[in-house]
């Protein structure tokens, strides 16, 4: 998550514009057999808040 973040950072200004208009979301499906927690920290859902995105965790 680190490294997409950070990749998508300098890009901020332009999926501001695009979430005026529609929905800019990180997508992240998994498959498991068995239960598990995904944590993110508050500096890391900040992040992802200013970029006008949001973070959906599918679990299938």
């Amino acid at each position: 998550m680190e490294e997409l973040v950070t990749f998508l950072e300098p890009h901020r200004d332009f999926l501001i514009e695009l979430s005026k208009g529609g929905n800019v979301r990180i997508w992240a499906s998994t498959s498991s057999n068995r239960n598990y927690a995904l944590d993110l920290a508050p500096s890391m859902l900040i992040r992802i808040a200013s970029l006008g995105a949001s973070f959906i965790h599918d679990v299938f």
